[in-house]
């Protein structure tokens, strides 16, 4: 445990979001670094940041800065943890909670650390086709290697590779962070999920990203894009490398 950098984001006027995560960590016994978030109301949106013409022709939405800040505050994440020189880093939004297990499952995987370069804490979804058991974990836990993406990264954790390759391509942003992180085969990172979550979003939600009451949405003639980004994309190049997940 002392080879973990654990580093909390968090918006500056979100101070009761910040005592409650706290309070959960110190339950725990975690000792974390909390780090800023990027504020979106205040950021200087550029070219070597954001894509925004492959971000529509991707997600078929309007830019939102705060979708942009959330996307930075990770990659500032990352950077914090590497220049922790800590062997891995556990990177967690604040709106974070956590089942009575987690320690012991952070244990467990870092027991396991020559099998990983990224896990998922907190999955979309534990059920569907195409998730394989990597390995066991204790009880009811084990890591899976998912064939379609679970999207959701409000905790996880890397070792010193994945950090790298990541914040060496993540900019410019062309999709929101959650939809970057089920790109193993881009950062050439062997990446997985612990099912059951062992953490989840407070009901809540975050308040790093989104749009509030603004249509996000662009007319619907302007979204055939999002379908053969999606599907003639992702999918093919997921299935093409998801034996690499499995160590064949």
């Amino acid at each position: 445990m002392d080879n973990i950098q654990i580093v909390l984001i968090n918006l500056n006027s979100d101070t009761e979001r910040l005592s409650r995560i706290a309070e959960r960590l110190r339950r725990m016994g975690l000792d974390y670094v909390r780090m800023s978030a990027v504020e979106g109301k205040s950021l200087e949106i550029t070219g070597r940041i954001f894509n925004e013409a492959a971000f529509r022709r991707n997600m078929g939405k309007f830019t939102n800065k705060n979708e942009i800040a959330c996307y930075l505050s990770h990659y500032e994440a990352l950077k914090l943890f590497l220049q922790s020189g800590k062997k891995y880093g556990l990177i967690l939004e604040d709106d974070m909670v956590f089942n009575s297990d987690f320690r012991k499952i952070l244990e467990s995987v870092l027991s396991l650390d020559f099998r990983w370069d990224f896990i998922k804490f907190n999955a979309a979804s534990d059920k569907g086709l195409g998730n394989v058991k990597v390995c066991g974990l204790f009880g009811k836990y084990k890591l899976v290697a998912s064939l379609f993406s679970k999207k959701k990264s409000g905790a996880y954790i890397v070792n010193r590779k994945a950090a790298g390759n990541l914040v060496e391509k993540l900019l410019p942003m062309t999709v929101p962070f959650d939809h970057e992180m089920v790109k193993f085969y881009k950062y050439g990172i062997r990446q997985y999920s612990v099912f059951p979550s062992p953490s989840e979003e407070e009901k809540k939600g975050s308040s790093i990203g989104g749009y509030g009451k603004k249509k996000s949405k662009l007319p619907f003639y302007k979204r055939a894009s999002v379908f053969f980004y999606r599907y003639f994309y992702i999918v093919p190049l997921r299935l093409l490398y998801f034996r690499k997940l499995l160590g064949r």
